[in-house]
């Protein structure tokens, strides 16, 4: 059997790909390549290093960030287009197309640059600060390989560079977004969508350019560090030895991930209407929990965690579409219990919402169960006293997480009951969804103390 080659033994080939995802320029509001997909790149070329180095763990955590930031960016370039494909003929793509006026694309573009700036830049920055300490303290001492050649050094300053143009490129054609009509020059006039057209066109080749450059640059500066077979092989040693054989650093990991994750897709669950639908895709809070949960599957029974965690998703999702379809009919109107076919939609749109909120209070206990069990596992100092002091602290700590973690199910529970009571209630109290909201904010914060107090005591025990 042909033996695998080292370098996809740390993944840094992934970073590459993910730089790929940069370099394509934006097209008003839409990307060629999506940055969402580069994202999920840069974490998979930097999950084993970042167990290793701080720096590029930093960086880890801001692809993250840039992750949902290059969600946002979707969710906004369909925003503005829909109402441009389909056009204004129902109230809510009129709804869309005045929340995404000039003023308000402009507005989205800048921020969207200047976010870009502030996450890009200094998670790069930290990547290669990472990238070369880690191998100027784990290199074999045979080799004569140097990261901090000149060559190598000039990928830094123009990484910057592409990125502060990359952010800038995507934005300056949106400052034509505000003119009227036509404007002029002189005397004569000059027509703001053409100049939209000519900046975008412009601006476009000058990203396809840097962004080639800077990618024929950082390019070598990764393959550097991935034929290095010696190197990746020490690294590959140390995360054998000292992280992946070791329980206690498995347990932190699998409890911060799960942390962050859970408290994040929490905010899935906000019941907040807009113009009478629900835009939040609950649904995707089933797949979310699975896969927060999925590194500590040895605690339950993965296959039910997986049928429930997709029974809501399944069921979520119906009841998004069919909701969508009631709210364009009776969302909005005065007392639409009197309006035709009412009770026909009505009833089944309160069952789906019924029946996901089931699902959705089950797959919490399973959470809940899965926790308490893994509470059992990851409490207790890793010094190998047995003394029955010791043992009582412990169980008196489990004690105590398990409780909490019971009240955060109990909660979350009440949660599910009220975003179905809200929406049954909607065509008689408008304000409704109010009630869901709070408990959903409330919801995410306690989530974040509940997960975060576990993630901490699995830190104590190393």
């Amino acid at each position: 059997m042909k033996k695998p080659r080292s370098r996809d033994r740390l993944g840094i080939g992934f970073l590459t790909v993910g730089c790929l995802f940069l370099i394509d320029p934006f097209i008003g509001s839409f990307e060629i390549l999506p940055d969402l997909v580069g994202a999920i790149f840069f974490l998979a070329g930097s999950h084993r290093l970042a167990l290793i180095e701080p720096r590029i763990e930093l960086f880890r955590k801001k692809s993250v960030a840039f992750f949902w930031l290059s969600l946002l960016r979707i969710a906004v370039a369909v925003g503005t287009a829909l109402p441009a494909l389909l056009g204004t003929g129902t109230e809510f793509l009129s709804g869309l197309e005045a929340i995404f006026d000039p003023t308000m694309r402009l507005t989205f573009s800048f921020s969207f640059a200047v976010l870009d700036c502030i996450i890009l830049i200094p998670a790069f920055l930290s990547l290669f600060e990472g990238l070369d300490y880690v191998y100027l303290r784990n290199r074999p001492e045979e080799t004569e390989q140097d990261s901090d050649s000149p060559a190598l050094r000039s990928v830094r300053t123009l990484t910057v560079v592409f990125l502060t143009v990359r952010a800038f490129i995507g934005f300056a054609p949106m400052l034509t977004a505000t003119g009227s009509e036509y404007g002029t020059v002189g005397d004569e006039p000059v027509s703001y969508e053409t100049l939209y057209v000519v900046l975008t066109v412009f601006c476009c080749l000058i990203a396809l350019v840097i962004g080639i450059a800077w990618l024929s640059s950082i390019k070598p500066y990764f393959a550097f560090f991935a034929e290095d077979e010696a190197w990746e092989s020490v690294m590959a040693e140390r995360l054998e030895r000292e992280i992946y054989a070791d329980e206690y650093q498995e347990n932190r990991r699998h409890a911060a991930f799960l942390s962050s994750t859970m408290t994040a897709s929490s905010v899935l669950l906000l019941s907040v209407p807009f113009s009478s639908r629900y835009l939040f895709p609950e649904f995707l809070f089933g797949l979310l929990a699975v896969w927060a949960f999925w590194g500590i599957r040895r605690f339950t029974d993965e296959k039910r965690l997986c049928r429930l965690g997709i029974g809501f998703a399944i069921s979520a999702l119906i009841e998004y579409v069919v909701t969508f379809v009631y709210s364009e009919w009776y969302g909005v109107r005065f007392e639409p219990t009197r309006l035709a076919g009412f009770w026909g939609l009505y009833l089944p749109t309160v069952l789906l919402w019924g029946i996901s909120s089931v699902l959705l209070a089950l797959l919490f206990y399973r959470l809940y169960r899965t926790l308490c069990a893994f509470i059992g596992d990851a409490v207790g100092i890793r010094s190998g006293t047995e003394s029955e002091k010791r043992q009582q602290t412990d169980r008196g700590r489990k004690r105590e997480l398990c409780r909490k973690a019971g009240r955060l199910w109990l909660f979350q529970c009440l949660f599910a009951v009220l975003r179905a009571a809200a929406f049954a209630a909607s065509p008689w109290l408008s304000a409704s969804w109010v009630a869901p909201f709070l408990a959903g904010l409330v919801l995410i914060f306690y989530t974040y103390w509940v997960t975060k107090e576990i993630a901490d005591e699995t830190e104590m025990a190393i």
